[in-house]
């Protein structure tokens, strides 16, 4: 047995047959020197090493799997690792794997995440190999194990700063067409020569408004894009007039909506309206719900945004009574596990992840996105964002 062990530590791979244990008279001369030499690499490898008997209970593990498990030598022996180790995240498709490869009795590999004594998980790269006597009969299977955490976790992060990259330019092609659009119209007036000097300053002044727009819009996106990259879990909270916003947003989508004929409408808000929270994520949370209420409102027919001053915080309420949902798209948008999307009353399209980051933008913000809509009827989309540290949440 601990022949095998070391021909496959030194090898770094295992033997693709089985293996029975036989002992030559060169090995029976050197027996103490072996002892010794296996003992010591089994003991000061830094992979965790287990054997376990044909029942799956560990007969012995090396000091490696006591630093990564946390579990002592006395306190691993006689369990079974699946049963010591594996826990409410552990991938079900790799226990079967495991349990099956074990059955059979043959060679397996393979990436599971495990569970530490004090519940901390980590990954692992386990390769085991089944070891039988003389007469084919399994008696014992050995394991080694990788701790290859630390691979996962960059593996998720490039997973992650991937998923920005799409977000970006999700962003950038959802947000950039308002003002845009604003733009797009007064070169169009210029072309047909519908604009008259007398009209001029006021034609200037909503360009001006238009570029200062965009280049706002920009900022927020880098700004938000910042704050992704640093992955600290928090980010720059400060005091910010969320009627002053409301009103920069409405000039904003005010060209998208006339287009549609529709109203943008404020109820309660009258500046300043003081919350505490990051002001790029406030911007592009309004921006996306009010972009989706014009998206999903027919002709004729009013976007009202209103605010709810409570003591601790505020419930901002972007509604519209256009087309509504139905409670299986209300349950497939609350999900954000996956983008949904639907045309708009004028077969506008999407990506489907502008609510995804408006979900995500008012969790990091401290907040409680709420839906409520009906087919015909409507769609309500409240929000909270705290004034202080702590606030009370919309029901």
């Amino acid at each position: 047995m601990h022949i095998t062990a070391i021909l496959m530590l030194q090898n770094s791979t295992f033997l693709k047959q089985p293996v029975c244990f036989t002992e030559n008279s060169e090995l029976k001369k050197n027996k103490n020197v072996f002892k010794y030499s296996l003992d010591l690499i089994l003991q000061e490898t830094v992979n965790s090493v287990v054997l376990t008997d044909s029942d799956q209970r560990i007969l012995w593990v090396n000091k490696a799997f006591s630093k990564i498990t946390e579990f002592s030598f006395d306190e691993a022996i006689g369990k079974r690792p699946g049963e010591l180790l594996q826990g409410k995240a552990t991938s079900a498709k790799a226990k079967t794997y495991l349990r099956d490869k074990i059955e059979a009795g043959v060679p397996f590999q393979c990436d599971i995440l495990n569970y530490s004594k004090s519940g901390r998980e980590y990954w692992i790269d386990i390769k085991g190999q089944p070891i039988f006597d003389e007469n084919g009969k399994l008696i014992q299977f050995f394991s080694i194990q990788t701790d290859i955490t630390e691979r996962i976790e960059w593996q998720q992060k490039l997973q992650d700063m991937n998923n920005i990259k799409d977000k970006v330019i999700s962003v950038m092609s959802h947000d950039v067409k308002a003002p845009i659009a604003s733009l797009q119209s007064v070169l169009a007036l210029m072309g047909e020569d519908l604009i008259t000097l007398d009209i001029l300053p006021s034609i200037f002044e909503q360009l001006s408004k238009s570029v200062s727009s965009l280049s706002l819009l920009v900022e927020n996106i880098l700004g938000w894009v910042k704050v992704q990259l640093q992955n600290t879990g928090t980010i720059q909270m400060e005091d910010v007039d969320i009627a002053g916003t409301t009103e920069s947003i409405i000039s904003l989508y005010q060209p998208i909506a006339q287009n549609k004929k529709i109203m943008l409408t404020t109820t309660d808000i009258s500046s300043p309206v003081v919350v505490h929270t990051n002001a790029g994520y406030v911007s592009l949370i309004i921006r996306n719900l009010v972009n989706n209420a014009i998206k999903f409102s027919k002709e004729g027919q009013n976007v009202e945004l209103s605010i709810e001053d409570k003591e601790n915080c505020i419930v901002y309420t972007v509604k519209d009574n256009g087309v509504g949902m139905t409670e299986e798209d209300i349950k497939k948008l609350s999900s954000f596990e996956t983008a949904f999307t639907r045309l708009g009353t004028n077969n506008e399209t999407g990506s489907g992840l502008g609510l995804m980051f408006v979900k995500e933008s008012i969790e990091k913000c401290g907040g409680k996105l709420i839906i409520r809509s009906k087919p015909g009827e409507g769609s309500s989309f409240c929000f909270t964002l705290p004034k202080k540290d702590t606030y009370d949440q919309p029901q």
